[in-house]
């Protein structure tokens, strides 16, 4: 499965291609999906394993200035 975008699908049929697939950014074709699972992950259970770098543990996170109204 592959997603375009709506007016490049539009474009390509309107051109009687048939190979919709070569007009598709590779992050959306099955491989680049493939990809993104082939490296393994470990899971800490325990905070005290974390390696944090210094930089990001002085990083002070402020909440936003405005706050968005609904509508």
């Amino acid at each position: 499965m592959t997603i375009s975008c709506a007016h490049t699908i539009i474009v390509v049929k309107s051109k009687s291609i048939t190979k919709i697939l070569s007009y598709c950014f590779d992050y959306y074709k099955p491989a680049a999906l493939a990809n993104t699972y082939e490296v393994s992950m470990v899971s800490m259970l325990d905070k005290d394993d974390w390696s944090v770098p210094e930089f990001v543990l002085e990083e002070i996170v402020l909440p936003p200035r405005y706050k968005k109204m609904p509508g």
